[in-house]
């Protein structure tokens, strides 16, 4: 599934238009994760060493322009990991920006999403993006699963296409999970809900050989399993799935519990959850049990954190298993993380650097790794 990539075109002295995605959580205007920014330096640095390059991205759910969803922050973190002045550009249909421009120069358009054409995959707004562009360059694998005018239609109107770095890169190590596992292949499953991993897990659950489940899917199943089942319909459907394919199962041996979640709470480790009570982390037991399956891992994929890492007094499961992983002892296996909240569990352990990969795609990964082809992905011609 290669496609054609940044470096098989040369794009000297061209106007290069980079989707990337800068979709960054944001806190009184503070950047709170900086990842996927970070993540498309590469690409950005290598189009603007060549040729004048042009950032769009989308942030946020705008209604229309929202002052708080802004890019105007990125901006200034991209000035600050550059090192370089960016030029901002509000006005989409503003297109003096082109005739004074030269190699090296890097603009950023605002909020694709402050103009309803991008959402709705709009060939009028595509069309508006890709003027006076001579090639595009899809480096948001995070955005690639929407059908969007950035993504999608803009494809139509620029001839010269390709992957960008982030984006191949993506590519290639999720495959490679797909199609060429080495064994045992361990997946980790955990965060809070399992309904919109359904896909994923029937596409995976007959590729791996042992499934472990933490978070708050684990808990409910772990509370119902100890009053003798589960009426949970989507947990049941994935437990027969997996011992019919043979799959290893392994759940929560206690927890820790809280009656309420916030920093400070009063907390106490169980094997059995009382009524009125939380249980907000995998306990001691559950991540020596866990550790020990993931000892003989060679390929390890996970989703989704073990707990409520966001307070601190229930993120020791997650931070434990993810210093296991990358650990001497794990220095052989191909760890992979990606989806749910995860990432942003990792990022602040200072552990996501030392993952083999850990992927920025968010709904976008879950939807490979589910099968489904990505149309941003799909429209981008293929390496000959």
């Amino acid at each position: 599934m290669s496609k054609l990539a940044l470096n098989d075109i040369d794009i000297s002295g061209k106007k290069v238009f980079v989707r990337v995605d800068f979709n960054v959580p944001i806190v009184d205007g503070e950047i709170i994760d900086s990842t996927r920014i970070e993540e498309s330096i590469e690409t950005i640095k290598y189009v603007s060493g060549k040729a004048v390059c042009f950032l769009a991205s989308h942030l946020g759910r705008p209604k229309g322009v929202d002052a708080k969803l802004s890019l105007e922050s990125v901006r200034n973190e991209l000035c600050r990991l550059l090192n370089k002045d960016i030029n901002f550009i509000t006005d989409f249909s503003d297109k003096s920006c082109l005739q004074n421009c030269r190699k090296g120069d890097i603009f950023l358009f605002e909020n694709l999403r402050f103009n309803s054409g991008e959402e709705s995959n709009s060939e009028e707004f595509a069309k508006l993006l890709a003027q006076g562009m001579d090639v595009y360059v899809n480096e948001a694998f995070s955005a690639s699963h929407r059908k969007h005018a950035s993504v999608h239609a803009i494809t139509r109107f620029i001839s010269v296409k390709c992957a960008g770095f982030l984006l191949n890169k993506e590519i290639l190590s999720l495959e490679n999970l797909l199609h060429s596992p080495k064994r045992p292949f361990v997946l980790i499953l955990g965060g809070a809900k399992i309904n919109d991993k359904v896909p994923l897990l029937k596409s995976l659950i007959g590729k791996v050989d042992t499934l472990l489940i933490g978070g708050a899917v684990a808990f409910r199943t772990f509370n119902a399993l100890g009053k003798g089942g589960t009426t949970d319909k989507d947990v049941i459907e994935i437990m027969e799935i997996a011992k019919k394919k043979g799959v290893k199962i392994i759940l929560p041996c206690d927890a820790v519990i809280t009656k309420e979640l916030k920093s400070g709470a009063i907390t106490s480790v169980v094997e059995d959850v009382p009524d009125g009570y939380i249980a907000a982390d995998i306990g001691p037991k559950s991540i020596k049990k866990f550790e020990e399956e993931l000892k003989s891992a060679r390929t390890v994929f996970w989703n989704g954190p073990l707990g409520a890492y966001e307070y601190d007094d229930f993120s020791y499961g997650s931070h434990k298993i993810a210093s296991f992983l990358t650990s001497h002892e794990m220095a052989g296996a191909f760890t992979v993380a990606g989806g749910g909240d995860v990432v942003g569990a990792l990022g602040g352990f200072g552990l996501k650097n030392k993952f083999r990969h850990v992927s920025t795609g968010g709904g976008a990964c879950l939807e490979f790794l589910s099968g489904d082809k990505l149309p941003g992905f799909e429209v981008l011609p293929d390496k000959k």
